[in-house]
């Protein structure tokens, strides 16, 4: 799908390179919290099952940010797992107010990021009712530090409950 949009674009977007993945939370915190946060993960995500998620058609991001995404079919259960594991998280990590987590409440896909609008503009009737059907099965949490691109991997998490 990436390789469509580049075509039609006749150039490489933002998100080109990007592994499929679906953000659970962006969080600024400090180096020093590191270590306690992967111990939380750690302990958290052994307690969680595996689960499936089915993606259903596409979405859009158009007010400025002119993303296209996949869209899964029910967000509730995606969306539970940072809620549970940003509360553990909480308990262990002092979180100072001014580093509030973003905790996604639209789980998502991305196909393209770093539109221009008329580019955006151009892209998105193609996707707008296209179908797309899709599943696959959650079964951990990677952990990235982004602070500049490409982002560091910290460590994946498994699912083991």
């Amino acid at each position: 799908m990436k390789e469509e949009v580049k075509q039609l674009l006749d150039r490489s977007f933002r998100s080109y390179n990007s592994k499929p993945h679906i953000t659970l939370w962006l969080i600024k915190m400090s180096d020093v919290h590191e270590l306690k946060m992967i111990e939380v993960l750690e302990n958290e995500c052994r307690s969680l099952s595996p689960f499936e998620i089915e993606l259903n058609g596409f979405g859009c991001f158009n007010l400025g940010s002119n993303v296209i995404f996949v869209k899964p079919s029910s967000e509730a259960e995606i969306v539970s797992v940072p809620q549970k594991l940003f509360k553990e998280l909480r308990n262990a990590v002092s979180i100072p107010n001014t580093s509030r987590p973003f905790l996604t409440d639209h789980p998502h896909m991305t196909v393209a990021s770093g539109l221009t609008k008329n580019e955006f503009d151009s892209l998105w009737p193609t996707y707008e009712d296209r179908p797309y059907n899709s599943s696959f099965t959650v079964n951990s949490v990677v952990l990235l530090e982004k602070k500049e691109p490409p982002f560091r991997f910290i460590g994946e998490f498994q699912f083991r409950g």
